[in-house]
């Protein structure tokens, strides 16, 4: 992994990137409780010196002049579920994760567009329900042509580079669950079904438009849990490759994708 954190850096986890900061960061009073590695007080073992280096050194931190201390505070803090898919910025490789985690974001948003406008049927005159219908529909259609785009870059080119060359049995475990979940998620027909169920009515009832809003508020779910999947398995060790391994990644990039990520 590509050691980023300088000594002084380390040394100084407790001004420059002290619990307290970080933790406000991602909305915690405490480091996380169910910490990997470190044990609490109130149990019998806890790992030794040498194994908090060498857990560190997976994130790219280096001991330098740090007390161990301050760095089992820092691993407490850095080893979170979310922090690195959280707070990236502070990483000096945040560009490689930047893009992707924004169009992340995008689709967030965009599935939340969705279920405001399914909410929106259950307002407007029965009269114009079946335009806002249409358009909910299209809307939806278009979104998931997107979302296989993107998950289709994932599996061939992100998912592909990581199973083939970084060796971390538990990180492949979780890619290949993951894509399965791709095909999944990206082609479920139950919503254009129910759109479809609902235009074949004269006056689209409530039960209709009730059961897309579930439908569609259950979809932007799944598809949230499955991006923070995706997230919390491969964020830390994209940011961590090194120089070496970050440009056999590009090799695996289609020139439509190689200028994003």
């Amino acid at each position: 992994m590509a050691s980023w954190l300088t000594a002084r850096i380390v040394g100084n986890c407790e001004t420059s990137l002290n619990a307290q900061v970080v933790l406000e960061k991602v909305g915690e009073k405490k480091p996380p409780s169910s910490s990997n590695l470190i044990k609490d007080e109130t149990e019998e073992k806890e790992i030794t010196d040498e194994e908090v280096t060498s857990a560190l050194e997976k994130f790219g931190i280096q001991k330098g002049d740090a007390s161990m201390e301050e760095m089992r505070k820092c691993l407490k803090v850095v080893e979170g579920k979310r922090f690195w898919v959280e707070n990236y910025q502070v990483h000096p490789y945040a560009s490689r994760v930047k893009k992707w985690l924004w169009v992340h974001e995008r689709y967030r948003g965009y599935g939340a567009a969705l279920v405001d406008g399914a909410k929106e049927l259950e307002k407007v005159k029965e009269k114009e329900v079946k335009n806002k219908l249409k358009a909910l529909q299209s809307a939806y259609g278009k979104f998931v042509k997107k979302v296989q785009g993107h998950s289709e870059f994932e599996d061939s080119q992100l998912f592909k580079f990581f199973l083939e060359n970084v060796q971390d049995d538990t990180l492949k475990e979780q890619l290949e669950e993951l894509k399965k979940d791709h095909s999944t998620l990206d082609n479920d027909e139950t919503i254009q079904n129910a759109f479809e169920a609902a235009f074949l009515n004269e006056v689209i009832s409530k039960d209709d438009t009730t059961k897309i809003l579930e439908l569609m508020t259950k979809f932007t779910e799944d598809m949230d849990q499955h991006m923070r999947k995706e997230e919390n398995a491969i964020v830390h060790h994209w940011l961590n490759l090194t120089e070496e391994q970050y440009k056999k990644y590009r090799t695996y990039l289609s020139w439509k994708y190689a200028a994003m990520y």
